[in-house]
């Protein structure tokens, strides 16, 4: 669509996410949806949906630049004395564009990875990371929980273990050395912004150690094989 003015060009942008906000806002049961505030929205989502989170305060702003620019015009409803500068709009059309199209954890994955049986031996999933530059890989048997096997799980399996032993040792004997809480799980429809904010929070204390990937299955359960998983280099590769 052509506009006269990079002002018709911020409202339009405005209206399709003031509908998009509306439409979560909706679909979160909030009764109240239709009488809704452009600020009102951004704040109720701001609690539950990482991608406004990210933006909240750049939105409010851009809100209140919306209203300036909306109350300057004449009567035939036309005319525009007040519009954004050029890279102040071409910002806002990015953020509208990532909050209605946001990036998938699937993009990011670079799909499913290969599954080890915890029973395989660890020289082989050894090879597999060195083959691959993986610092970590999926465990799973059958129906029970995945797993992750880590470049800190199997340091410190070597550390307290024989290494000359080492072709005779599977991968459920190196798990026993991992960290707790190296892995959390989303589904295939949450945003890279929420795996972002997941990388981003700090260990509750020395024990429990960092977080060193997310893994993505079609529900977010352990239950699941994994269709990716995401290391914060893979944020940092994607400008996350």
């Amino acid at each position: 669509m052509q506009f006269t003015n990079r002002g018709e060009a911020f409202e339009a942008a405005f209206n399709v996410l003031d509908d998009a906000l509306g439409e979560r806002v909706a679909a979160s049961g909030n009764a109240r949806n239709g009488h809704l505030s452009f600020a009102e929205k951004v704040r109720l989502l701001k609690a539950s949906d990482p991608v406004v989170r990210a933006y909240a305060d750049d939105l409010l702003d851009y809100g209140e630049l919306r209203n300036a620019i909306v109350h300057s015009r004449g009567r035939n409803g036309l005319r525009v004395i007040a519009e954004p500068v050029p890279e102040a709009l071409a910002e806002f059309e990015r953020i509208v564009q990532e909050l209605t199209n946001p990036v998938s954890v699937i993009s990011l994955s670079g799909g499913p990875p290969k599954h080890f049986h915890p029973n395989e031996s660890l020289a082989s999933a050894l090879t597999h990371m060195r083959q691959h530059a993986f610092s970590q890989l999926v465990v799973k048997a059958g129906d029970e929980p995945l797993e992750l096997l880590t470049e800190t799980g199997i340091a410190r399996w070597l550390e307290a273990s024989d290494a000359s032993a080492l072709n005779g040792t599977t991968i459920a004997n190196a798990l026993r050395f991992e960290p707790p809480k190296s892995f959390t799980l989303v589904d295939r429809h949450a945003s890279a912004h929420d795996v972002r904010e997941r990388f981003q929070r700090l260990p509750k204390n020395a024990a429990e150690g960092r977080l060193q990937a997310v893994i993505v299955t079609e529900h977010g359960r352990a239950s699941e094989k994994a269709l990716g998983i995401i290391t914060p280099w893979d944020l940092v590769k994607d400008g996350e």
